[in-house]
């Protein structure tokens, strides 16, 4: 990484060299996690900068924060950036969305220890993300909101990400160095890969629950039952 030492940090002074192709990046956890590990260290020495940085170098590295803290398991760590996240948010509906994921996966993660493609750690995401998403106001946004999300998971595939991972490569594999907006894009693919797309049937699943409950934009929904509370010291 280069350019802490600048009076204002930008995107543009944010830089790494290429530590590889795309797709063998993502797919080989063997490579990815020490990239991960690399540029997560980086984040935190630039968003100790002085004078900070802003903007969006700022949402960017916050970003980073959330989608590598969750591959590598700093759970405190992605879970203080979804909530800055969702602090910088303005329609009130995608504020009132913003970060329950992040929050379900580090609940789930603390009820166990296995990974996520265990039945009892699916289990237990499911049963920390349905209250969330049933307290949310039943307006017609946020079901709007819901359900731009449902249809994101539905998307969702290998399939789908290694096509993101050759249209990335098309323009960084010959690249000599990455953006932090290159870097932001790869590691959210690698996420996605080894976080997200293991756990897709339980989000589809509870999402669908979720609309189904809501029914109509406007209609009520049943009695909110409480989410469980996130953990005091995530991993």
């Amino acid at each position: 990484m280069a350019g802490a030492r600048v009076a204002h940090l930008r995107a543009s002074d944010l830089v790494w060299s290429r530590p590889g192709e795309v797709r063998e990046l993502v797919t080989e956890a063997a490579r990815f996690r020490p990239f991960a590990e690399r540029v997560a260290a980086d984040v935190e020495r630039a968003l100790a900068a002085t004078p900070a940085p802003t903007g969006e170098t700022l949402a960017r590295l916050r970003a980073l924060q959330v989608h590598l803290g969750l591959y590598l398991g700093s759970d405190a760590r992605a879970l203080a950036a979804a909530t800055w996240i969702r602090e910088t948010v303005t329609p009130p509906a995608e504020r009132s969305f913003s970060g329950l994921l992040t929050e379900a996966i580090v609940v789930a993660r603390a009820a166990t220890a296995v990974g996520s493609s265990s039945a009892e750690h699916q289990a237990a995401l499911g049963a920390a993300l349905a209250p969330r998403l049933e307290v949310l106001p039943p307006t017609a946004e946020i079901r709007a909101v819901l359900m731009r999300q449902r249809d994101r998971f539905r998307e969702l595939s290998r399939e789908s990400l290694l096509a993101e991972a050759d249209r990335l490569g098309a323009r960084l594999d010959r690249a000599d160095h990455w953006t932090l907006a290159d870097v932001d894009e790869v590691a959210r693919v690698g996420h996605r890969l080894a976080t997200i797309l293991p756990v897709r049937a339980v989000l589809l699943a509870e999402f669908d629950a979720a609309l189904v409950r809501r029914g109509h934009p406007g209609e009520e929904t049943r009695r909110p039952t409480t989410p469980a509370p996130l953990p005091s010291s995530p991993r």
